[in-house]
């Protein structure tokens, strides 16, 4: 294995696109993290961009174990931009709404990957 031969081995994994899946059922999105002892070495990253349309906003975030999570939050402080608090607040509120049923949908996240499929 992998992991085995490389005992330092860590993660980056961008998930950006987990709910745009055409074929849920024949091809789920599986989140690297998810996979047998990979949480403790994977930062899982997302953005609203691309989800809600809200690119412009530059609203992330990142999942992960504590000692990956405090590098990256050392890291942040020498980014130069910042996102504002109202937008960080709306997206929040996106993802909680996202998972309530939506134009016939199950969930937002359905008909997102529907509306992109039928672009397709």
């Amino acid at each position: 294995s992998i992991v085995s031969n490389y005992p330092n081995l860590v993660v980056f994994s961008d998930e950006v696109y987990e709910h745009i899946v055409f074929d849920p059922e024949g091809s789920p999105h599986i989140s690297f993290a998810t996979l047998p002892n990979m949480f403790e070495r994977t930062l899982t990253m997302s953005s609203a961009g691309k989800t809600f349309s809200t690119t412009g906003w530059k609203v992330g975030w990142a999942i992960g174990p504590d000692d990956l999570i405090k590098k990256m939050t050392d890291l942040q402080q020498w980014v130069n931009f910042s996102s504002p608090s109202v937008t960080q607040d709306t997206i929040a509120r996106c993802l909680k709404r996202a998972r309530e049923p939506y134009e016939e949908f199950p969930t937002f996240y359905d008909w997102l990957a529907a509306d992109y499929k039928k672009r397709r």
